[in-house]
């Protein structure tokens, strides 16, 4: 029955991941999907993780029935989960009344944001991190072998978070939505605590009887001796201690810096979609609790477990630069999958999993594999069990949370994909060789300095030679299966080399510009978002047709225009042509300004018009904390099963966007009609005229696939005779024959819908 522990700490990493992808998404709505916002979630997820595990590590060798405070802190967690949308909903209260009139600083915002969140979140998660030091406590009262049986804690808890991940991407979310989910968990929690505190009690009632907890004979320290198994390691050194303990927190550093470089580089394989995110995660989550698991079971026996944590190291250097190195190849593979027969999208998703596994298992197992062997190499003394598991867990803890931000906003930034692959390979090797050093200064033997030797000088000259990254190869975007389908087959796939114009891994994304004949395109992450070709005419039309709606009643003049999304820059530049007094442009992705210059021969060059101000930040953020109004306000996201970016296609998105306009203003949206279910087109029409009481859609081209929405809180009233007060501007008819528009009544032959006819199509959505 004592086994019963293990299926309680599935379940306790199990609700704590699918908790975390619950305040992700709630986050995301109070306050965007930057970079920096998810770098706040998760630094504050991980602090609160180390802050619990110091703090149980100090007390839970002191209380005298630890499983008993494990429930506790389960059934904690659940509550205070029914406190946090509630919680979180008053950060737009918070930001408003104190950030937006007394700072109005980024700086001031990012810190505001930061310790609102962290003081939200850090109660939760600190309870979830107390939780290994006090059940780690229990295993060493309960099995004679307790370090390897903490490693499967870790790993069974680890599995758990695997199996939240994947069903709360794949199932819950979609099935139940964001409430349903958190009172459901909530309430797994507080059921969990109640079972884990019935077991207690029933196990004290059994030692109270003289039963034995454990299953083990009462020799069994004996019977390993004898059988050359020693229940605890060598002892180490004070020096070597400290050693191992701070090789853990650069391991820590090292893993979540592998963690956001390969999953950049698989969504560019993948694509940026929620379920490739989810599937990625999973992969990693995997990885860590088997490797964790296997390695456990070594940890039992073994006498010299920082021999093998440098050896584990070694070989994860190794294979770890190999996976770097064949990622570029992944993009033909997936495209040969992609042009075989397709069931379901369940079968692509699967294929994925198992596409990302294969590179990323073994050395995410060595990951895992090294917290049996430190708990092992440090625990000794069954009474220093919760210290010492707690500290080195709260040390690899500190490091993660290090690695998280640094290799986001710092390594990968400054040195690109390769060269923060090329840092952390560095890292890792060099602890890796600190920990061999210290290994053999304590316990020199010539076979264990051979074979060490062997795997440093294999690890060596794999990080010297180093990954090499294709990046046209990589950037190919073949997670699109139309491209793959129809626009490529095996020969001009292989014969496929356009010119790489512009390279950056940026803070949100990997931008690039490629030319290919006489075509240039930018993408994000391998996706296309803008073209000077077929693209030309949604660009263009997106910012020109609210105004030419709009300026039916109102003469163009002073108007003030708001735009979320740079891009190529030639939506800007269109909207530059129209009269206006000042557009203020919206880009969460700072590369995106640097590969717009490659569009300079159709844009205009927006950049160089002093009426432009570019606006760091997501349109989510600008449009809540913005006080100014607009004539005009124009969104051309990316797609919208891009993850993060479907929150500018909700009812609160277009709500803020309406606030924000001045009377008589109009609202212009794009939305794609391809690689997107007709449900979802009626649910985006259904949102948008919930909103806007007075619409329109029109196409950009006759037969396109593009649609420009338009909403108003006052009516569209279209001209009998054309559009000729814009006809009439020589400067915007350029530019609207530019987009194919070659008269004043175009514009009528591209209406798609109008309002009756939108809510006619999007009822019941």
């Amino acid at each position: 029955m004592h086994h019963a522990v293990f299926a309680f700490f599935f379940l306790s990493g199990f609700s704590s991941l699918v908790f975390e992808v619950l305040w992700e998404r709630s986050l995301a709505r109070v306050f965007g999907n930057t970079s920096l916002a998810l770098s706040t979630l998760l630094t504050a997820f991980m602090a609160g993780l180390a802050l619990g595990a110091w703090i149980g590590g100090r007390y839970a060798s002191r209380v005298d029935r630890p499983l008993r405070v494990y429930g506790l802190l389960e059934g904690g967690v659940g509550l205070y989960a029914l406190l946090v949308p509630y919680l979180l909903d008053l950060l737009p209260t918070i930001y408003g009344a104190v950030f937006v009139r007394l700072f109005d600083q980024p700086i001031a915002f990012a810190a505001l944001r930061f310790v609102a969140v962290f003081v939200i979140l850090v109660v939760p998660t600190t309870l979830m991190g107390a939780s290994l030091p006090f059940m780690s406590q229990w295993v060493s009262r309960v099995w004679s072998r307790y370090q390897g049986r903490v490693g499967m804690l870790y790993a069974t808890n680890t599995l758990g978070a695997c199996a939240g991940a994947l069903l709360a991407g794949f199932a819950l979310l979609p099935s139940m939505g964001l409430q349903a989910t958190n009172y459901t968990f909530a309430a797994i929690n507080v059921a969990l605590c109640i079972v884990v505190l019935i077991a207690d009690a029933t196990w004290l009632r059994d030692a109270a009887s003289g039963t034995d907890l454990s299953g083990h004979d009462g020799d069994d320290d004996v019977v390993e001796e004898a059988l050359g198994r020693s229940t605890t390691a060598d002892p180490i050194s004070a020096r070597t201690l400290r050693l191992v303990l701070a090789g853990f927190g650069v391991t820590g550093l090292v893993s979540m810096t592998y963690q956001v470089l390969w999953t950049r580089a698989y969504v560019i394989v993948l694509g940026s979609s929620t379920y490739s995110f989810t599937l990625i995660l999973s992969s990693f989550l995997f990885g860590l609790g088997a490797g964790s698991a296997i390695a456990s079971g070594l940890a039992e026996r073994t006498r010299r477990p920082l021999a093998w944590l440098a050896g584990t190291q070694f070989m994860l250097v190794t294979l770890a630069t190999t996976a770097f190195a064949v990622l570029d190849d992944l993009p033909e593979v997936l495209f040969t999958r992609l042009r075989q027969e397709i069931g379901s999208a369940h079968e692509i998703y699967l294929f994925q999993f198992l596409l990302v596994g294969a590179l990323v298992f073994l050395p995410i197992a060595l990951q895992g594999a090294a917290f049996p062997l430190v708990v092992r190499a440090v625990v000794n003394v069954r009474e220093r069990v919760a210290i010492d598991v707690g500290g080195a867990y709260a040390v690899n803890t500190v490091g993660a949370i290090a690695g998280s931000f640094l290799a986001g906003f710092a390594f990968m930034p400054l040195f690109g994909l390769r060269g923060a692959m090329m840092l952390a390979l560095a890292l890792n090797l060099l602890v890796a060789l600190t920990w061999a050093v210290a290994e053999l200064r304590d316990h020199p033997t010539r076979n264990k300095a051979i074979a060490l030797g062997t795997l440093a000088l294999t690890a060596g000259v794999a990080v010297a030679i180093g990954p090499t990254v294709d990046r046209v190869a990589l950037t190919r975007g073949m997670f699109r299966v139309y491209w793959a389908r129809e626009l490529y087959d095996p020969k001009t796939f292989a014969s496929d080399d356009p010119e790489l114009l512009f390279y950056a891994d940026g803070v949100n994304a990997t931008t690039t510009v490629e030319k290919r004949g006489g075509l240039v395109t930018l993408k994000a992450n391998g996706k296309p978002e803008a073209s000077d070709g077929h693209d030309m005419a949604t660009q263009i039309l997106v910012a020109l047709l609210p105004m030419m709606v709009r300026s039916i009643d109102l003469p163009p003049g002073d108007e003030k225009v708001a735009m979320i999304g740079f891009g190529s820059g030639v939506t800007a530049g269109a909207a530059l042509q129209w009269p206006l007094a000042s557009l203020e442009v919206v880009e969460i992705e700072p590369a995106m300004i640097e590969a717009s210059r490659f569009f300079d021969h159709v844009n205009h060059r927006p950049l160089e018009d002093p009426r432009t101000t570019i606006v760091a930040t997501d349109g989510r953020n600008f449009l809540e904390y913005s006080r100014e109004l607009y004539d005009v306000v124009i969104s051309e996201p990316s797609n919208p099963w891009i993850a993060g970016v479907a929150s500018l296609f909700t009812v609160e998105h277009f709500e803020r966007a309406r606030r924000r306009l001045a009377p008589g203003g109009v609202f212009g949206q794009w939305v794609q009609l391809y690689e997107i279910s007709p449900e979802n087109v009626r649910t985006i029409f259904a949102t948008f005229t919930e909103v806007f009481p007075h619409v329109a859609a029109f196409s950009s081209m006759p037969k396109g696939t593009d649609l420009i929405l338009i909403g108003s809180d006052d009516p569209l009233h279209l001209p009998p005779d054309g559009f000729h007060a814009a006809w009439e501007n020589d400067v915007v008819r350029a530019e609207l024959e530019r987009a194919g528009v070659s008269s004043p009544w175009d514009p009528y032959g591209l209406m798609f819908m109008n309002g009756s006819e939108l809510r006619e199509f999007s009822h019941g959505a």
